[in-house]
């Protein structure tokens, strides 16, 4: 599989990068854009081209038998989209992520103001 355009100035950006940090960031991404993301079930790109720090994720490939394919259907939605940042400290700190798109009417035990709270997104 050819690298994409945008997977090779990511290749290019992480050999620039001078913090360890961000460095690991540009190779997890090049890595990620190297996959075919679309037959997986997701997308995904940094929010701003010239920052790797938040990238935007759409997620859209569903088990068609579970509740959440089930509501998207009736809502007419074809993916959630996620925003996911990463702290300086990546990846001994784990990203923040939370929900875009759809918007949630009411909190749940997980979703708070569409942040993800779970532990595999804590330090602790």
């Amino acid at each position: 599989r050819e690298p994409s355009k945008d997977a090779v100035k990511m290749s290019l950006r992480a050999e620039k990068e001078t913090s360890g940090g961000k460095r690991r960031l540009a190779q997890d991404l090049y890595r990620i854009m190297n996959q075919d993301t679309k037959k997986a079930g997701f997308s995904l790109k940094p929010s701003k081209e010239d920052s790797m720090e938040r990238w935007t994720i759409k997620l859209f490939k569903f088990d068609e038998d579970s509740n959440l394919a089930k509501d998207m259907l009736v809502l007419g939605l074809e993916h959630i989209e996620l925003e996911m940042s990463f702290p300086e400290q990546y990846p001994f700190e784990p990203p923040f992520v939370r929900v875009s798109r759809p918007r949630f009417k009411r909190q749940t035990g997980f979703v708070m103001n569409g942040a993800l709270c779970m532990e595999l997104l804590t330090n602790e």
